[in-house]
């Protein structure tokens, strides 16, 4: 609370496209059970009617903080079938942010994203290229590596 909610660009973003709610977990345990908050702080992003989006556990400095928003925002695009625009954040993510945590993750996804979109699995190829080359170690890249 005292230093990642009270920085302007979380603010920002958070002000922008997202409700926040604070839950006291102590006080609405059963609640927090039912979002499978494990650990303090937890995040959570719930869709309109309720389903859980993303979430994450520990605490986050603003920049990662952002990322994570961020990401949360692609997945529910992707939810929703809005592939242009969850093209356009996951590609904001990987390029904007290409040494966060999340960007491997995000490539993945940008990929499936691009099929969807484009209903051409030539296209997921790719944004999967992207994952080769630049984490050829990471775990996301081994899901795809044998398709690129």
């Amino acid at each position: 609370d005292a230093v990642t909610h009270p920085d302007e660009g979380v603010v920002r973003d958070l002000e922008k496209c997202f409700v926040p709610v604070k839950l006291d977990t102590g006080r609405h345990g059963e609640r927090a059970r039912a979002l499978e908050i494990r650990w303090l702080p937890g995040q959570v992003v719930l869709q309109p009617g309720g389903r859980v989006e993303h979430r994450w556990i520990g605490f986050l400095g603003p920049a990662s903080y952002r990322v994570e928003l961020l990401f949360a925002r692609a997945m529910n695009a992707m939810d929703t079938k809005a592939y242009e625009e969850a093209d356009r954040l996951f590609g904001e993510l990987v390029e904007g942010h290409p040494e966060s945590a999340r960007a491997r993750e995000a490539c993945y996804w940008w990929g499936i994203s691009e099929q969807r979109r484009h209903r051409d699995s030539a296209r997921a190829v790719e944004k999967w290229r992207i994952l080769v080359d630049r984490y050829p170690d990471d775990v996301w890249t081994e899901k795809v590596g044998w398709m690129v």
